[in-house]
């Protein structure tokens, strides 16, 4: 079912001119970047040209970006009087943007302009996330058709939407694909699949070990987050059936790269890390009852709602809303799709092995088991579900696979089940409670009801628009 094979990538036709031909991951990057600019362009014109949004996006990171960029600009690339009582500029700031390759894009612009870039930079993040994700879903026996529309449910995911307030998440969402994509080139060598040159396989091990340089530069916490879900990935779809002696020479070149990826980044990370040296977060680890289940019972179903639904944006949950998940960055839903491809995908392989069963049906489980969860983020006992955009790779991976099918079936099946939960939360809106005045109301369970009502809206337009299609495309 996989092909691991270099594929080669196709052209787009386009009309007129000299410009007749584009290569495909070129028309990826800039329809992914038109359609983010697209989708915020009302707010630009309101304010004129500056995006404004709420919370840590107007108070941190717009401010953040001006004054790394003054600094940068005037050299001063150590010590910094205006971060906090005093800091360094590396240290305090690399976990937002230093080794953010979209923030020194900005260098050469004045710093009145960076406020201004600040919308089109997260288009080029939402650009490369588009792309890296076609690239990587290249790889596998799909069509070119296929792997555009997985690359944008990638890119334009509800993770993606949620942390637009955090901004320099999408950094390291934008080159985990690239991550993947250079391991499983590694891995060739290996397998049997592919014979190679010795010249052919160093340039492998190269590249795969500057990936892991680049994304350990571009962010220390996600980086970590990587790198458990890549042991777990590389466990689940590599260790079955391998001889030993072909299991010791993926570990020994997948190993020797990711440790000297590492030290190349090693000054940035030492940089990096003494910024959270004496931080009272890092102090604070799951324990007792935290371990095995969550405080709130919502908690699940709130897991099941991001799923199912467009996304609550950070610190504005709307039903089944648990102060513990304000910044917990909890969002999945692909656009359009939901769970139907990935429920279709369940039901296909339903008493058949599949590697992708296997790795979903694990992130699921981590999800569920607090202690599991938190190994993501070095077991701290904070609620984050900041690692889920991994996984939402390979939910968008086996959702258009399953809607290129010539049998429909399970998919129909799969956007019942998805639409049927999506409905279970709008009963879940309805239910009564009461109000301060001990009166029983219906309709006001949301916190922020105004948000919900937004979110249904557009999910439900979504499924509608699914269900049309699936009654339309009898066969192909």
């Amino acid at each position: 079912m996989i092909n691991l094979s270099t594929t080669k990538l196709e052209e787009t036709s386009i009309p007129g001119g000299r410009w007749r031909r584009f290569p495909a991951p070129l028309m990826m990057f800039l329809t992914g970047f038109l359609i983010y600019v697209i989708a915020v362009l009302p707010i630009l014109v309101i304010n004129h040209g500056l995006f404004f949004l709420y919370g840590d996006y107007n108070v941190q990171q717009v401010p953040f970006y001006v004054l790394a960029h003054r600094a940068v600009r005037n050299g001063e690339f150590f010590w910094n009087w205006n971060l906090d009582l005093g800091g360094t500029l590396i240290g305090d700031l690399s976990f937002y943007l230093m080794g953010s390759p979209f923030f020194w894009l900005t260098i050469p612009f004045p710093e009145s302009a960076v406020p201004y870039l600040m919308p089109f930079l997260m288009a080029l993040k939402y650009a490369t996330c588009a792309t890296t994700a076609y690239l990587y879903f290249r790889t596998y026996k799909i069509k070119d058709l296929s792997a555009r529309i997985g690359g944008f449910l990638y890119a334009f995911s509800g993770f993606n939407g949620c942390n637009i307030v955090f901004n320099h998440f999408t950094d390291a969402v934008a080159f985990f694909p690239l991550l993947l994509l250079t391991f499983d080139s590694l891995m060739e060598l290996d397998t049997g699949e592919e014979a190679s040159p010795i010249s052919q396989g160093y340039m492998r091990w190269l590249r795969f070990t500057l990936c892991v340089s680049l994304l350990a530069i571009i962010n220390y916490y996600f980086f970590f987050g990587m790198v458990v879900f890549l042991l777990l990935y590389a466990v689940i779809r590599y260790a079955r059936g391998r001889h030993w002696r072909t299991l010791l020479s993926m570990i020994v070149r997948a190993l020797s790269g990711g440790i000297i990826g590492v030290l190349i980044a090693a000054l940035f990370l030492m940089l990096a890390l003494s910024g959270i040296a004496g931080n009272t977060r890092l102090e604070n680890v799951v324990l007792g009852y935290d371990m095995i289940v969550y405080p709130s019972a919502l908690m699940y179903l709130d897991i099941l709602k991001s799923m199912v639904m467009v996304s609550d944006i950070i610190g504005k949950g709307t039903i089944l809303y648990d102060a513990t998940v304000k910044n917990a960055s909890l969002a999945v839903f692909l656009p359009f799709f939901g769970l139907s491809g990935v429920l279709s995908f369940f039901r296909a392989y339903q008493g058949r092995k599949s590697w992708i069963k296997t790795l979903l049906w694990t992130c699921f489980l981590i999800a569920l088991v607090p202690v599991l969860n938190s190994v993501f983020s070095l077991f701290n006992s904070w609620y984050y579900a900041r690692w889920y955009f991994m996984p939402i790779l390979f939910m968008a991976l086996v959702t258009v696979r399953e809607f290129e099918k010539e049998d429909l079936t399970n998919f129909r099946t799969g956007t019942l089940i998805s639409t049927l939960l999506f409905t279970l939360m709008l009963v879940i809106y309805c239910l009564p409670t009461r109000d301060e005045s001990g009166k029983i109301v219906f309709f006001q369970i949301s916190e922020n009801k105004d948000y919900f009502i937004r979110n249904a809206i557009a999910t439900a337009c979504m499924y509608v628009g699914l269900i049309l299609l699936c009654l339309l495309v009898r066969s192909r």
